[in-house]
């Protein structure tokens, strides 16, 4: 609980030069409409064509083991891509999930292996078997049809925190809701990310 209170008090309590700092870590941000992604690292903003470019990508991880990012298509079925830190294509991978909708946002589990994804479309945070979306896949919670967009996994917490309309919502990975807090401005968090480098939390 003294977390959530320290995130949703983080915008209020950081000073100015945080936020123009930006995150100390990578962060990955995927324009899907565009076909673009963005690396992001302190005040550092790259940006890069997706490849393939003939899908929308949107759901995007970060795989420490293999040090790549991956991304797959918003849609069941649609290919992605798997690339370095200077977005340099390494291969391709698959949206195999086995449950129909638009899948925005995946973090991966980098203690037990598992990838987890946003279906925006059914309101389902979903559970691949491993780090590279593949299925079967397995809704752990839902939290309402077109009200669930990102997901970030907590290293220090073994957590996820899910982003929703207004509002950041911690679940254990076996669904539980540990608590919720809101967001400023209270929009849509398309995006959110855990910084381990200095244990806050990023959203957009």
């Amino acid at each position: 609980k003294r977390r959530l209170a320290a995130a949703a008090i983080l915008a209020l309590t950081m000073p100015l030069s945080a936020f123009a700092a930006g995150p100390k870590g990578l962060w990955m941000l995927t324009d899907g409409d565009n076909k673009t992604d963005a690396l992001i690292q302190g005040a550092t903003v790259n940006t890069y064509a997706q490849d393939p470019g003939a899908t929308l990508q949107y759901a995007i991880q970060w795989d420490p083991a293999f040090q790549l990012f991956e991304t797959v298509g918003r849609d069941l079925g649609d290919i992605g891509g798997a690339y370095t830190k200077t977005h340099g294509p390494a291969g391709e991978l698959s949206n195999n999930s086995t449950i129909v909708g638009q899948h925005l946002d995946a973090t991966l589990d980098t203690k037990g292996g598992h990838t987890y994804a946003t279906n925006y479309t059914t309101g389902d945070v979903l559970e691949y078997n491993d780090g590279l979306f593949n299925g079967p896949t397995t809704s752990i919670w839902n939290g309402g049809a077109g009200n669930i967009w990102s997901v970030t996994y907590d290293s220090a917490l073994d957590t996820l925190f899910v982003g929703q309309d207004g509002l950041i919502t911690e679940i254990t990975k076996a669904g539980l809701v540990l608590g919720t807090f809101n967001t400023l401005g209270g929009g849509a968090v398309r995006s959110l990310a855990y910084d381990a480098s200095d244990n806050s939390m990023w959203y957009l």
